[in-house]
């Protein structure tokens, strides 16, 4: 397990990956998605999330490090959920999928923020909180737009009637 400033710049170049790879996936995904709504609150979080990238490249470069290639089972994880948003047929699964990066994104914030309190919150680190300040705003807005998503898949045509009678049936 590693330790000090080397276990700081490998979760960083972790959380350097997630952001690019969460940057993709929005860009991909508002080209995708039907919602104009969603579409441009994807297109501003990819716009923001490039500036996440910029500020994790920003804060290792300050620490004197060069980002590290991601752990393995991190590498995994981003990688299966590039797939489902790159591959994935159901707009909802897609959605989801990339939500679950977002939220990767908002506990390594966490992390960061609880690592920059307890050393003293030194300025080269504040560019983090923006970060995590705004993945938690994308990720609610992922999760609204989800449930507008289901709702709109699950009542499309006859569905809302369908679905209340297999509501009352039970």
């Amino acid at each position: 397990m590693t330790q000090g400033k080397q276990f700081l710049l490998q979760q960083l170049s972790n959380a350097l990956v997630v952001e690019q790879t969460i940057t993709q996936n929005e860009q991909l995904l508002g080209s995708q998605i039907q919602d104009p709504e969603l579409q441009q609150q994807l297109q501003q979080m990819a716009n923001e999330d490039q500036g996440h990238v910029a500020n994790f490249q920003r804060v290792i470069e300050t620490m004197g490090g060069q980002p590290l290639p991601p752990e393995p089972e991190a590498q995994t994880l981003v990688s299966a959920l590039r797939q489902t948003v790159e591959t994935g047929q159901d707009p909802l699964l897609k959605l989801e999928a990339h939500g679950l990066l977002k939220h990767k994104a908002v506990a390594a914030g966490k992390m960061f923020h609880a690592l920059a309190e307890q050393l003293g919150n030194p300025p080269s680190l504040q560019p983090l909180n923006v970060n995590l300040q705004e993945d938690q705003r994308h990720e609610q807005q992922l999760s609204e737009g989800l449930v507008k998503l289901a709702q709109q898949q699950a009542t499309s045509g006859g569905g809302m009637q369908e679905l209340q009678q297999a509501v009352a049936a039970s």
